[in-house]
């Protein structure tokens, strides 16, 4: 999902830190996808947290927002245990 690797290195190359903005694509096809749902479910987490975990190991700074106190801590629970993807 609209993962840029050319830009992504540009900034890693020159030090430029980069931001996740909306990596949850505001609850759209990406929470819906058949491949991560499948990650998901092998590494005990919903997709949501695989999403979020793949974001801060691999790319960026990732600011986590949202409305619901109950569903801010489900997704911090992807940084509770030490999950690879």
């Amino acid at each position: 999902y609209m993962y840029q690797g050319e830009t992504i290195d540009f900034c890693h190359e020159n030090n430029i830190q980069i931001e996740a903005w909306s990596p949850l694509m505001s609850g759209k096809e990406a929470l819906q996808n058949p491949v991560l749902a499948d990650i998901a479910t092998q590494c005990g987490k919903d997709v949501g947290q695989v999403i979020l975990r793949w974001h801060v190991q691999n790319v960026s700074l990732t600011l986590l927002i949202h409305r619901h106190r109950s569903q801010m801590r489900q997704m911090l629970g992807s940084w509770r245990k030490q999950t690879a993807v």
